[in-house]
């Protein structure tokens, strides 16, 4: 399984089109003086929503955790490491994981990037 880790902000989920529009520091892709960044960063709890362009994007907050993302017969699965002895403690509660959730990989239309990036840089899911 793969972990992501970000570099100390809040990674970003989108669609692809809605991704294109993501400005990072360097903008807001909304009317607005606030940087779609410094929204992403408004978001409170571990997860939200922000106005990005003309659609949302998810945004994972709180702290940093490393993040795997996968995909199953429901949908997309984010699976944040809050606490575990070990990475084989994480991997084995993964794969235990009950049967709605077992791993069925496929190709899907999302992106994700962290922090202050712009789609310049995204990662496909």
């Amino acid at each position: 399984m793969d972990w992501l880790n970000s570099g100390g902000g809040p990674f970003i989920f989108a669609d692809a089109d809605t991704a294109k529009q993501w400005r990072g520091t360097g903008g807001s892709s909304v009317n607005g003086g606030v940087t779609d960044y410094a929204r992403a960063c408004g978001v409170e709890g571990y997860l939200g929503l922000t106005r990005c362009g003309l659609g949302e994007a998810l945004v994972l907050g709180d702290e940093p955790l490393q993040t795997a993302i996968d995909a199953t017969s429901h949908g997309i699965v984010l699976i944040r490491w809050v606490y575990c002895d070990s990475m084989k403690c994480a991997e084995d509660a993964v794969a235990n994981l009950p049967s709605e959730f077992r791993r069925l990989r496929r190709q899907s239309n999302f992106v994700y990037y962290e922090n202050e990036q712009s789609y310049s840089t995204p990662h496909g899911i």
